[in-house]
């Protein structure tokens, strides 16, 4: 997300937020034992991060440190309000010349994989599960990163600068992180992120590593990282035995009333999904029936198609939304979820053309520049019987009409689920392992399906229900550990602003709610003590 520099945004605003924060200051101890705050460049996640590292100093009486990606942005500005110095930038230009014989390092190690790659481009599937630095795995991180921009998913390509680029700031940035827990005795670290190259993300891996107690936080969310496999998994991942407590301490009238008006009255509560998002796929919508789609579908085409015929809806991810960085705990078949695309339109077009198919674009593509890209490929295999979703219908509706659906790993699966219908999934996902899901096993057995489409595609009532009990959980445990704060605004707040835009729209908010509600401190917030009662009841030192 981009922020704007600190000169643009209204410094009266920000500094409304110091007697909220008054008592809530770092304590400078004699000792080296440190909390390091894993800064993510994000003023709402600086607040609540150095908030949630005051408590824990309470308990451990360590200092406080920030490690940084940016050397002048305006969370730093947050940091020196709670009065924390210590600030540590993950890597600089200079870096690479003070640590010439680590760079030489690097470069053999970047030569090496340039070799390996000239000699099988195939070998990229390896980089990116299996390369490690320090023990850790960083090859997800690298890639993620390299195609979040630019389109860059069309042709990943190591020999280039970009590439270059990310891999001598990653390995860096892990050298600084090593570096800080040589130097000193961290005892915690908190962060907010679990994807990309970021500090904050090379933090959580390498403190999970060597059995460091970590912490996610953001918004509503609070996670203990319990192991290193869980810090490279969905942090909203739901297993089996969590499904059967669920079910059995839950009443199952509050998972049917949620399902209702999620569902059927477009009273969305929910944390899971952005709001915008659920809007688009659910709201305004005209209902057709099935033989009226299929008419208005194929009236303008060559195609000799029938109610008979199978409706296939195939949902894409949004290509450059981090592909690989939550695979630990499963499998993801394909190389990032644009292959996924072009693979299933080639072994699409390879078998007759009796079924519809139809690609329907996540709702979010837009925001990530994606547009037109969908549409290119399909004209270019130029086939019959696979269409574009039309946009005025919404995922209710098609749910009622289509035969089978898959996805490489989206949300819209689980939903599908919710209404009986059996999804094919083709990676882990935070629902993935639960039974209400079809998950071949390699891209031989998928393509197989996609030929033959012969497996029972409905589910019986208990696996509907295990679907809608998951999906509550995602919504409303998974999601709402803490109370919503009164103080600091909400995500759902900023759908629809201007990135750019976002941190004089923040601090107004703030400014606007101290004053209406004559709030003078986080101790009279019911998210702070949600948090602080929360922190208490764990163990916080290693």
């Amino acid at each position: 997300m981009v922020f704007l520099n600190t000169n643009h945004v209204i410094m009266s605003d920000i500094q409304i937020l110091d007697g909220c924060i008054d008592k809530f200051k770092n304590q400078n101890f004699n000792n080296n034992n440190y909390i390091l705050i894993a800064d993510k460049q994000n003023v709402d996640t600086a607040i609540r991060l150095s908030l949630l590292s005051k408590i824990i100093q309470k308990k451990n009486n360590a200092n406080m440190l920030v490690l940084t990606d940016k050397k002048k942005h305006l969370s730093l500005k947050i940091y020196e309000m709670f009065n924390i110095k210590k600030i540590y930038i993950s890597f600089q230009i200079k870096d690479f010349f003070s640590n010439i014989f680590f760079s030489i390092y690097c470069s053999l190690i970047y030569f090496t994989l340039m070799i390996k790659f000239a000699v099988d481009k195939n070998l990229i599937r390896n980089f990116i599960d299996d390369f490690k630095f320090y023990n850790i795995h960083v090859g997800d991180l690298m890639y993620d990163t390299y195609i979040r921009n630019d389109h860059s998913f069309l042709n990943f390509n190591i020999f280039n600068l970009k590439f270059l680029k990310i891999f001598f700031i990653t390995l860096f940035r892990l050298k600084k992180i090593k570096s800080l827990f040589d130097l000193h005795k961290i005892k915690v670290v908190v962060s907010s992120s679990l994807s990309f190259n970021f500090g904050s993300t090379l933090a959580i891996r390498y403190a999970s590593k060597i059995g460091c107690k970590t912490y996610v936080h953001a918004d509503t969310l609070f996670k203990e990282i319990k192991s290193y496999d869980m810090c490279q998994d969905s942090v909203f991942k739901v297993y089996k035995e969590e499904l059967l407590i669920f079910k059995k301490n839950e009443d199952k009238m509050n998972v049917d009333n949620f399902i209702n008006k999620r569902f059927f009255k477009n009273s969305y509560s929910g944390n899971f999904v952005q709001i915008d998002t659920f809007k688009k796929a659910y709201f305004n919508s005209k209902n057709i029936n099935r033989f009226d789609f299929i008419q208005n579908l194929t009236k303008n085409t060559s195609a000799r198609i029938n109610d008979e015929n199978l409706l296939n809806l195939i949902a894409l991810n949004c290509f450059s939304d981090a592909p690989r960085s939550f695979s630990k705990s499963g499998i993801f078949l394909f190389q990032d979820y644009y292959d996924f695309f072009v693979k299933s339109i080639e072994a699409i077009s390879k078998l007759d053309k009796k079924n519809i198919w139809l690609i329907k674009p996540h709702p979010a593509n837009l925001k990530y520049g994606e547009g037109g890209i969908i549409e290119e490929l399909l004209e270019k295999y130029n086939l019959e019987n696979v269409f574009m979703c039309p946009k005025n219908i919404n995922n209710k509706n098609y749910f009622n009409i289509i035969d089978n659906l898959i996805t490489s790993r989206s949300t819209i699966a689980l939903e599908y689920a919710c209404f009986g219908g059996k999804p094919i999934i083709c990676g882990s996902t935070p629902y993935n392992g639960l039974g209400f899901t079809h998950e071949p096993q390699s891209i031989n057995e998928y393509y197989n399906i996609l030929k033959n489409l012969n497996f029972n595609n409905k589910l019986n009532d208990e696996e509907k229900n295990n679907a809608r009990a998951t999906l509550y959980i995602l919504d409303h445990v998974k999601v709402e550990h803490l109370e919503k704060s009164i103080i600091l605004p909400s995500r759902n707040d900023f759908e629809n602003i201007d990135r750019r835009l976002f941190n004089d729209e923040y601090f107004k908010k703030i400014k606007i709610t101290l004053n209406e509600r004559k709030i003078h401190s986080f101790f009279d917030d019911p998210y702070y003590k949600s948090l602080e009662l929360l922190v208490n009841n764990l163990r916080v030192t290693s």
